[in-house]
């Protein structure tokens, strides 16, 4: 099992890394590996991912998603954690909502780029940010939820992170077995637990 941004998991799949499954936080790199013939066929749709602003608990810094709260926040913090855009959707999301909120400008000379989301949270949680923004399905873990606080960013702010998943071409059996699990409701139930919008 490998963790990364889902850019980075679909480029090494497109240089013929030897995956079985690719669950991607953007289905448009799924569409691209099955448009080149690489996947089983086109995925199954699985979950939405959520946004979300995320300090360490006992922070001077106050953190709400209104303009007025957001600017106060990135003005008095000296670092900021978010996933690299080019390659990772949530950091994507994340620079679309902040471009939405017109703070683009103000806060990317603060910006500290994460791999993928659970660096960029890691950041914060560490000390190496004064705060991030994470996914929400990340923050509800009793890890992090533990040592932080964090603040729903609504989601009509970005585009929807619509999530994919996908069998790679002579992938060994039991990795279907497991992709069929991950469409069972019961598996759906986990996901919906940690913040994630399930298709029915």
């Amino acid at each position: 099992m490998a963790f990364g941004s889902s850019g980075v998991l679909w480029q090494q799949i497109k240089n013929g890394a030897p995956f079985a499954i690719f669950l991607s936080a953007d289905e448009a790199y799924i569409d691209d590996l099955q448009k080149n013939g690489i996947t089983l066929d086109g995925g199954s749709f699985y979950a939405i991912g959520r946004i979300v602003l995320l300090g360490k608990k006992n922070s001077q810094i106050k953190l709400s998603p209104d303009k007025e709260s957001l600017t106060k926040a990135i003005q008095i913090a000296k670092k900021i954690a978010i996933a690299n855009p080019d390659h990772a959707p949530y950091g994507r999301a994340t620079k679309e909502f902040l471009m939405s909120m017109g703070v683009w400008d103000l806060i990317e000379p603060k910006l500290v780029f994460g791999e993928n989301i659970s660096q960029a949270t890691i950041f914060a949680l560490t000390g190496s940010a004064d705060f991030a923004i994470s996914a929400l399905s990340l923050v509800t873990a009793p890890a992090i939820k533990s040592q932080a606080t964090y603040v729903l960013i609504p989601d009509q702010l970005h585009k929807p992170l619509k999530q994919k998943m996908v069998l790679i071409k002579n992938h060994a059996p039991s990795a279907t077995d497991f992709y069929q699990y991950l469409q069972e409701p019961k598996s759906k139930q986990i996901m919906t637990r940690y913040g994630f919008l399930v298709p029915r």
